[in-house]
């Protein structure tokens, strides 16, 4: 897993993102849709920003907000979940959706 994957722009995590039967929708205004059971922790709907290289924020309404790092697993990015700051050893993290991409 590669914890510090070359993200080019915003527009590399705009699209679809899956979590088995759960779907992560971020659009290039800023806005964001989930449905589904790993949709909990962020809320259906909200604003996400690229907060930095590797992390993202989720903003659902009167909810504050959540950061999710993106990390690359077997070449497609991924959002890890919880602790992923600091040392790599003392990381506590589950790794959640994966970004959808289209066939060439």
């Amino acid at each position: 897993m590669e914890w510090n994957p070359v993200i080019p722009s915003v527009d590399a995590l705009v699209g679809s993102w899956r979590d088995r039967r759960s779907v992560l929708s971020l659009q290039r205004d800023g806005t964001y849709t989930c449905r589904g059971k790993a949709c909990e922790e962020i809320g259906k709907v909200g604003q996400w920003n690229r907060a930095s290289d590797f992390y993202v924020s989720f903003r659902a309404p009167a909810r504050p907000a959540i950061e999710w790092r993106v990390v690359s697993r077997a070449g497609q990015l991924v959002f890890a979940a919880g602790n992923t700051k600091g040392d790599p050893d003392q990381r506590h993290y589950r790794l959640t959706f994966e970004h959808e991409v289209a066939a060439p």
